[in-house]
């Protein structure tokens, strides 16, 4: 294909003698953007004298020439004119700063499925660069502390660096209670239950389209309230066809000058309730302020009562705890519809509380007090806690194993409440943009929340724009439409710090130590559902696709790192074919759970063997090619243990024989112990099967193993 000149490290290094006293030299070099086979054919007598220069781990240049290698269908340079050895011409990053920083939130391979590092190869560079420390923050996890303990163990006495043991926490916020401000009310006195619709998810920035209440005295409806709101700004597209809300319909409507006083007027005195309280009554509260009728309200959040009613639900959405108590909810996500509904299952859940002996408010915040089922349903934010001393030390510990043993649901949790009790010897960061803080000022909370949530944090965490700046794109963040404003968002956090005077670092949320580890990461984010997907979610919502099913993405690796060019709803791609085998849970339940909307209830089962499928396919395909040709040899390889058969293309024809039908015929797949075990018994099996025209690669996973090796290497 053309004449090159390369440079490059040996990664793997193979001899093979072949016929007439002759060598085959295979060799791997990297240029450490792309790894390239590179062979020789040489006598053997010179052996020695090639093999002298040539080893693993090398750097050479080499002149030769590209072919495609007729074995394997891959680029390799062959016809080698000229090879001399070169220095080590890779770089070695350095900390040039005069002021050493100390890195507060550091993730090691121990975060599972998101950092890429070796904890003592993190430890090792920190020290190397000077710092004077640095933090281990995994996920939830401390195992990686050993490891990183058995480096410093290594260095002089002398030597002032340590490591700082801590952990990235999935903490929640179980001291808000279920009645909130609540002041002697028992359950028979008036309630109002209400909903609203609004513009978006920020009460300081967004604003109310409609308003819709149920009074409740004595457990009994006995008056209602409803009007929209002209928010005197376009509703946007999306929460048009959330709600069904259009300009059109709030037009006439009343201002919220207008509106919230008569709906102030509807709640009296009474006590609000709501499903999910704390959104409802931050909006009313954010805008009595801007009115300058600021009030604090009592307010009863349904959710945390379902949460504790209703311990086995998996999610507690409106429409889910409705369908529960056998509620009609016929125009979900319109407030006068919501807040009827609401009503009604506020009524049944009073019922429930007086069957357990409860008649006031207080009864309930303390029933509802350090309840595992109901934190194991309740969001959770990021958190850093470091451990300062050995007391600290022990108590990180006694929290992680609780969250681990006590509260483990899809993640380890550690409740605020429990947090409490073993504060001593910790400190509390506000960690990344999934913590607490940040999800605060991103929803557009009210001050007084705020200055809650800071002062409840030993120091508050800003980051690189960079960490942030997947939310410029994406449509779940619409206060988010610029670097400039996660550069505000920062300043914010600056602010906050200096307000309350709380120390403020900045972190870099390490996942990986170079940048070119940083694709790794990135395919490991891709395979979670990041990125792409999240594009992917979002233009179905945009359409209005209520999908629940399988979506299995084909993916290309680029030079801009993974890319999606398909979604298949379906299994019946080799893509998942090699995977089914592997599935030890029922598919059935799996997809009935998808169905009705409870796959977090679900835990997936697999086998431990590798998996490697091998496709037959008629002559000419993708091309074209004849149909009709009659298949053996189909029960001799399924008979075969650790082996599966997936029909693709075939059919039976009038003499009851089953014929190609199709340009993908079969799909031949196994199982073993090893990856080799897998290969070889799939191209066994291959063997037994026959049609006119059989056509298979014969190349699979080699490039895998080749990888494998360079990997190893």
């Amino acid at each position: 294909m053309g004449e090159i000149t390369i440079r490059g490290k040996i990664l793997k290094l193979e001899t093979r003698e072949i016929r007439n006293e002759k060598t085959i030299v295979m060799f791997a070099i990297t240029d450490f953007t792309d790894t390239i086979m590179v062979k020789m054919f040489t006598r053997n007598e010179q052996l020695p004298e090639i093999l002298a220069g040539i080893k693993k781990g090398a750097f050479l240049k080499i002149k030769g020439v590209t072919t495609i290698d007729k074995f394997d269908g891959e680029l390799t340079i062959g016809s080698v004119v000229g090879i001399r050895k070169i220095s080590d011409f890779t770089t070695t990053r350095k900390d040039t700063s005069p002021e050493k920083r100390v890195e507060l939130h550091c993730h090691t391979k121990m975060s599972d499925m998101d950092g890429v590092s070796e904890a003592q190869a993190l430890v090792a560079r920190a020290h190397d660069w000077g710092h004077q420390a640095i933090a281990i923050t995994d996920h939830g996890v401390v195992q990686a502390f050993p490891d990183a303990n058995h480096y410093v163990e290594r260095l002089d006495k002398e030597d002032p660096f340590k490591i700082i043991y801590g952990v990235e926490a999935y903490l929640v916020d179980d001291l808000t209670e279920i009645a909130v401000n609540e002041q002697g009310q028992t359950l028979d006195d008036t309630f109002v239950v209400f909903d609203i619709e609004t513009t978006g998810f920020s009460a300081a920035e967004d604003r109310i389209i409609e308003i819709g209440a149920v009074k409740i005295t004595d457990g009994a409806i006995v008056d209602r309230f409803s009007t929209f709101v002209n928010p005197e700004v376009p509703i946007p597209f999306e929460i048009q066809q959330l709600t069904h809300i259009t300009d059109d319909m709030v037009l006439e409507a009343p201002k919220i000058e207008e509106a919230l006083p008569a709906f102030l007027d509807f709640v009296g005195e009474s006590a609000l309730v709501a499903h999910n309280a704390g959104f409802d009554v931050g909006f009313i509260e954010q805008n009595c302020v801007r009115l300058g009728r600021s009030r604090i309200f009592t307010s009863v959040d349904t959710v945390g009562l379902a949460r504790v009613l209703l311990p086995t639900l998996s999610k507690y959405k409106l429409n889910i705890v409705a369908k529960a108590l056998n509620i009609s909810l016929e125009n979900h996500h319109r407030a006068v519809d919501d807040a009827a509904a609401t009503a009604e299952i506020y009524v049944k859940f009073i019922e429930m509380l007086k069957e357990r002996g409860m008649t006031t408010l207080k009864e309930v915040n303390a029933f509802g007090d350090m309840n595992p089922d109901a934190i194991k349903k309740m969001p959770t934010y990021h958190a850093i806690i470091l451990a300062k001393n050995e007391v600290g030390r022990v108590n990180l510990y006694t929290l992680v194993s609780l969250s681990h043993l006590k509260y483990f649901a899809r993640r380890p949790r550690i409740p605020k409440s429990e947090f409490n009790k073993y504060r001593e010897g910790l400190i509390l960061g506000s960690a990344c943009e999934a913590g607490e803080l940040y999800r605060a000022l991103l929803d557009g909370k009210s001050e007084e929340t705020i200055a809650k949530i800071v002062d409840y944090y030993d120091y508050l965490e800003i980051q690189p724009i960079g960490n942030n700046a997947f939310m410029i794109a994406s449509e779940k963040q619409r206060n988010i439409k610029s670097e400039e404003d996660l550069k505000n968002m920062n300043r914010r956090i600056v602010q906050l710090g200096e307000k309350f005077q709380k120390p403020v670092v900045a972190t870099c949320d390490v996942h990986f130590m170079d940048p070119d580890s940083e694709v790794y990461r990135r395919i490991i984010m891709t395979g979670k559902g990041f990125s792409d997907a999240d594009e992917t979610i979002a233009a179905a919502n945009r359409e209005g696709i209520d999908f629940r099913g399988c979506l299995y993405g084909g993916f290309m690796l680029t030079p801009q790192g993974p890319k999606v060019i398909e979604y298949n709803a379906r299994f019946g791609d080799p893509e998942t074919e090699v995977l089914m085998p592997r599935l030890k849970s029922d598919l059935v339940e799996v997809m009935l759970a998808c169905a009705e909307q409870r796959l977090d209830e679900v835990e997936l089962e697999w086998r431990d063997e590798w998996a490697v499928s091998v496709v037959l396919t008629s002559a000419g395909y993708p091309g074209s090619y004849e149909k009709g040709k009659v298949i053996t040899g189909i029960e001799d390889a399924a008979a075969m243990e650790n082996v599966t058969v997936y029909h693709a293309g075939t059919a039976v024809n009038e003499d009851g024989e089953l014929v190609t039908s199709g340009g993908r015929v079969l799909d031949v797949t196994a199982l073993g112990e090893t990856f080799e075990a897998a290969r070889d018994l799939a191209y066994a099996a291959c063997e037994k099967i026959d049609f006119e025209g059989k056509t298979l690669r014969r190349d699979i996973g080699l490039r895998a193993l080749r990888g494998r090796d360079a990997w190893d290497a």
